[in-house]
């Protein structure tokens, strides 16, 4: 990318482990920042999983010897990686999102289905925005650590019955060590962490309740898309996958009855 951008290819050298430098001779502030520019444009356009900071300074006086000028520009790019991190990281976890969507289709068209969900069970049980929002975001990242699966961006046919593939409780594990980091994640990352143990009966009262939310209408999602059922049949399966002490009572024939009435139109 960068040798596709800049026309002083003598110029480009890796000088660490994932650090590249150019030296572009009679080129001014205003020129470098259009050609950083484009390098970033130019990333987007390539297939992967790719995230970058830079950073870069200009000689104006013949007594500014190189090693100052690297310093200034190597120091620019830790702050534009200081600034921009949280950002690029997010939109680096969307990317791998869509990737796992790419080759599993079934994943979108589970979250269709548990988007809607948790918008009529946050609408039903009056929950606060903030709490809303916390679902959404559970909903969109909940499969995040799929991408530490080998095999999870080869093209596998499926993710469940592959015994190439880490276990659920290895992935929600890599989801929450990825979410947990990024300011605002931290409460999306505990759902996430704990969205299966509803179905288990791990620890039932020491988790959050969204993480129980999370779970049973994530089961609800695969059974309608698996294993096409009616939707009474459906919920009976999913009651029968939670039942014993291991959940909510009271809270899963609320969200029963919800999804009853969003998707009774299926019957």
């Amino acid at each position: 990318v960068i040798k596709r951008v800049t026309d002083y290819k003598e110029g480009i050298g890796r000088v660490g482990g994932d650090e590249f430098m150019i030296a572009l001779p009679e080129t001014d502030s205003l020129k470098t920042m259009e050609i950083m520019e484009r390098i970033k444009k130019e990333l987007e356009k390539e297939e992967g999983l790719i995230s970058v900071a830079m950073g870069y300074a200009t000689k104006t006086d013949d007594k500014q010897s190189i090693t100052d000028i690297i310093q200034i520009a190597d120091s620019e790019m830790y702050q534009d990686k200081r600034l921009n991190g949280w950002e690029n990281k997010i939109e680096l976890i969307d990317k791998i999102i869509k990737r796992v969507e790419d080759v599993y289709p079934s994943e979108a068209k589970y979250k269709k289905i548990m988007t809607e969900l948790a918008e009529k069970i946050s609408d039903a049980l009056g929950y606060s925005e903030k709490t809303r929002e916390d679902l959404l975001s559970a909903v969109k990242y909940w499969d995040i650590g799929k991408v530490r699966a080998a095999g999870c961006l080869t093209g596998e046919d499926s993710y469940y019955y592959s015994n190439n593939l880490i276990s659920e409780t290895d992935y929600h594990e890599s989801g929450y060590y990825i979410l947990r980091h990024i300011p605002g994640f931290e409460d999306t990352a505990c759902i996430v962490r704990n969205q299966d143990k509803v179905l288990t009966g791990q620890e039932p009262l020491s988790y959050p309740e969204l993480s129980k939310v999370l779970g049973i209408i994530k089961r609800f999602a695969e059974i309608m898309y698996l294993e096409e059922l009616p939707v009474e049949q459906a919920l009976n399966t999913l009651e029968k996958n939670v039942g014993g002490n291991s959940y909510n009572k009271e809270l899963f024939i609320k969200l029963k009855d919800i999804m009853k009435n969003v998707y009774g139109k299926h019957n």
